[in-house]
């Protein structure tokens, strides 16, 4: 017991020492002693250059683990394509447009799984337009149509060829309407249905465009000498000497993109302190745009409070060219969504080169220089995740610098922190190799020179603190969890507690009604009842066989006297029991009963008598 007493205050002893010194070591590598002025961690400026290079020579070497192909169906996307191919007669197509605004909602701009998206594609291609007008949101060139059924939709025109190469910065050119195309279905594919429905139209302009052009539109539409119809729009780089023109026949091909409904959030810039899920949406983005080389990301919108990939037109540009810099997010926070790493993962191995080329008509969308070059671009994302990996081992080596510089400008620093810890380690590691050897004991195990003392024992400050950082963080996130998940479990309980109370209120509701019923029945018993003591016919019931009961015997015939349609007051006396015996029976009433045509025969016999006298 005394044994057990002494190791766990030895061992309390050196946490509290190893603590102390950890929060030393922060606080002065964080404010120099001499100037109280803070210092960086490394001693090189940061090069984002370097970095760039390192991930690209990374993506030249990556594990094994990387190149694994998996099967495509564990994308679970048949559904999405075979939902493309899918076609179902709408007569309405105002319920169409509806129902894709339905789909609409939050963490998505479309559902992949709905029967109506290859409907709402058709219609985008093929909706009769009844409007046109210039969409003055952003820089470049789009109308704003709004189709039939009343619904709008944004037409980007086409300005290059497909395989044109846009040379320059990534930003450079304007916008390529199959950039839009392609990142509805790369959306699909990653999992982050948060691009707009969108695909390819061909629209006259003479006779599509221009009749249902507003005047400012209007204005902006002109005829060449060579019979070509062209327009410039207005936006910010729209003029008359830069055009955009139809083809020979006057259509002008497109990309038309799914408009939607509400108000969407605009930020510029990027506050300093966000939440976990808008930062985790931000690197998705980053990688999503890196992926199709979008690099005119320059601020983001949100639709529900969710990050979305509005304006994907600037990619698609080289595909020789891979800028590193917009995967920025990614390799300086080094932190991504578990669900995008799990799908990013399943696409390896050629798997998204295969899926994409599964997309309807992508040889008019993009070429196999593209293709290949985002599956170039996925192997850098990967290799910029190995990187965030060992990133914990380059930032112990500042701190072990700065160990080094401590211990030769303090003594008690080099005395009592750096050397005590290296001689113990060197100590420990000659028994264990003694003894794996089977070398027997060691006599007199030397000590480490001081140099070498001191370098060894920086080095395992730096590795501890980074370690206990490390640990620390771990045991956070792991209370942060546990306390969320106990709110979950408390709000599961709460949500159980109420369906009890709903399921005991409904049982009391039942029983209450039971009880109600069971009076219905008795007073229908004792009605019954009623009726028989009178000896009256029970309408409408059943007895226990089908067969229907024997019709009554025919009444006499009896002649009524005009004078005498009312009846005297034995017969109505008898009508009015029977009305409140019997109720209003249709067929009693029509028929009536022995005793009322009994006392109607003697009244009238009566009756005739009276007046022969």
């Amino acid at each position: 017991m005394l044994r057990k007493r002494n190791v766990y205050v030895a061992s309390t002893i050196v946490l509290s020492v190893f603590f102390s010194l950890t929060v030393y070591c922060v606080y002065t590598i964080s404010y120099d002693s001499s100037n109280n002025t803070k210092v960086r961690l490394a001693t090189a400026e940061y090069n984002i250059e370097l970095v760039e290079h390192d991930i690209r020579l990374r993506a030249t070497n990556l594990p094994e683990e990387y190149h694994r192909k998996h099967a495509a169906s564990e994308l679970y996307l048949e559904n999405f394509f075979a939902n493309l191919q899918r076609l179902k007669p709408e007569p309405n197509i105002s319920k169409l447009w509806q129902e894709a605004d339905r789909l609409i909602r939050k963490g998505q701009l479309f559902d992949s799984n709905s029967a109506h998206l290859g409907n709402v594609i058709n219609a985008l291609k093929t909706a009769k337009i009844l409007q046109a007008d210039n969409y003055s949101k952003g820089t470049q060139l789009k109308l704003l149509l709004e189709l039939e059924g009343h619904h709008l939709a944004v037409f980007k025109p086409q300005w290059y060829k497909i395989d044109k190469v846009i040379l320059g910065d990534v930003y450079a050119g304007k916008d390529r309407f199959t950039s839009e195309i392609l990142a509805f279905y790369l959306g699909a594919i990653l999992d982050l249905r948060l691009a707009p429905i969108a695909t390819e139209r061909a629209v006259h302009i003479k006779r599509e465009l221009l009749p249902v052009a507003t005047a400012t539109l209007n204005k902006t539409v002109f005829e060449k000498q060579n019979k070509t119809w062209c327009l410039y729009g207005k936006c910010f780089y729209c003029q008359r000497e830069d055009p955009v023109c139809g083809d020979r026949d006057g259509y002008l091909t497109g990309a038309i993109l799914f408009h939607i409904p509400g108000k969407l959030q605009s930020f510029r810039s990027v506050k300093a302190k966000l939440s976990k899920q808008r930062l985790l949406d931000l690197i998705d983005v980053a990688v999503f745009d890196f992926l199709i080389q979008n690099g005119d990301r320059h601020h983001y919108e949100t639709f529900n409070d969710k990050v979305v990939l509005i304006d994907n037109g600037k990619g698609l540009g080289n595909p020789y060219v891979h800028h590193v810099d917009i995967l920025a997010p990614l390799y300086q926070c080094c932190s991504l969504r578990h669900s995008t790493w799990t799908r990013l993962k399943l696409l390896s191995g050629g798997v998204l080169r295969e899926v994409l080329q599964s997309i309807p008509a992508v040889t008019k969308l993009v070429t196999s220089a593209h293709l290949e070059a985002i599956e170039q671009r996925l192997n850098i994302v990967f290799a910029a995740v190995e990187k965030c990996s060992i990133l914990v081992k380059q930032i112990s080596k500042p701190i072990a610098n700065f160990a080094k510089e401590r211990a030769k400008a303090l003594p008690w620093f080099r005395t009592y922190v750096c050397m005590p810890p290296a001689q113990l380690y060197n100590w420990c590691e000659i028994k264990l190799k003694m003894w794996v050897l089977n070398l027997g004991k060691p006599v007199n195990i030397p000590v480490l020179s001081e140099a070498m003392a001191i370098e060894l024992g920086a080095n395992l400050l730096g590795e501890g603190i980074v370690f206990t950082i490390a640990a620390g963080a771990l045991v956070a996130e792991y209370n942060r969890s546990a306390k969320k998940d106990a709110a979950k479990e408390l709000a599961r309980k709460d949500e159980m507690s109420n369906l009890i109370y709903q399921v005991q209120e409904l049982c009391l509701r039942v029983e209450q009604q039971d009880a109600q019923i069971r009076e219905l029945n008795r007073t229908v018993a004792d009605f019954d009842a009623k009726k028989s003591k009178f000896g009256v016919l029970n309408f409408g019931s059943k007895s226990g066989s089908d067969k229907p009961p024997p019709p009554p015997p025919a009444p006499p015939i009896i002649v009524p006297v005009a004078n005498n349609t009312n009846g005297g007051i034995v017969l109505q006396a008898v009508h009015m029991m029977e009305l409140e015996i019997i109720g209003n029976h249709d067929e009693t009433r029509q028929n009536g009963s022995f005793l009322t045509n009994a006392l109607l025969y003697i009244e009238n016999e009566l009756f005739e008598t009276a007046v022969a006298v």
